[in-house]
């Protein structure tokens, strides 16, 4: 896809413009502006309607995307209230792999065409994703062991301090926890 005009203009523009734009300035307005920058010697481009019109219809799928994104977000983050970091862990995951199948799927189902290097650096991102769950896992197992060994250990002492003989609570362990007694 070509470069628009307005890509070449200085980042602090190209920022200035997009908070106007947020601010509800419309594509004449900012075309005004720009206007207004060139006379002032700030750009030294002759920017058309048409391509701060494009730009304004990129700005507005990007802001429309992350709205979404944020309100999905924030619903999940209700949703999940207190719960233990391995929920947003996993979150992110899902996240991640859903902008991977839009990157690959593209906005109107062809696809994005990757270079070599945007390959390498997708396969990278998906290891690393493998990498994630896998950790997600091995962290969600060792925080139910260490919740286990805490119920059992709160759970023998009070066992222990109401007089129940250890086949008792042997007993408890394997009915009610799903332990068997340790060797």
């Amino acid at each position: 896809m070509a470069r628009s005009t307005l890509d070449r203009l200085p980042k602090e523009i190209r920022e200035e413009l997009g908070r106007l734009r947020e601010d509800g300035w419309t594509i004449d307005e900012l075309l005004s502006k720009l206007q207004e920058l060139r006379i002032a010697g700030r750009i030294d481009l002759d920017v058309s309607r048409s391509a701060v019109g494009r730009y304004v219809q990129t700005m507005d799928k990007v802001g429309e995307r992350l709205r979404r994104s944020r309100a999905m977000a924030e619903g999940l983050v209700r949703q999940l209230g207190d719960e233990p970091d391995t929920r947003i862990a996993r979150l992110n995951i899902e996240v991640c792999q859903t902008l991977i199948f839009d990157l690959i799927n593209g906005e109107d189902g062809e696809g994005a065409k990757l270079d070599p290097e945007q390959v390498m650096f997708l396969t990278s991102s998906i290891q690393k994703l493998t990498s994630a769950r896998k950790t997600d896992a091995e962290l969600i197992l060792r925080l139910q062991t260490e919740a286990d060994k805490r119920a059992i250990a709160v759970m023998e002492a009070t066992a222990k301090r109401k007089g129940l003989s250890a086949d008792t609570i042997a007993d408890i362990k394997k009915d009610f926890l799903g332990i068997r007694k340790a060797s």
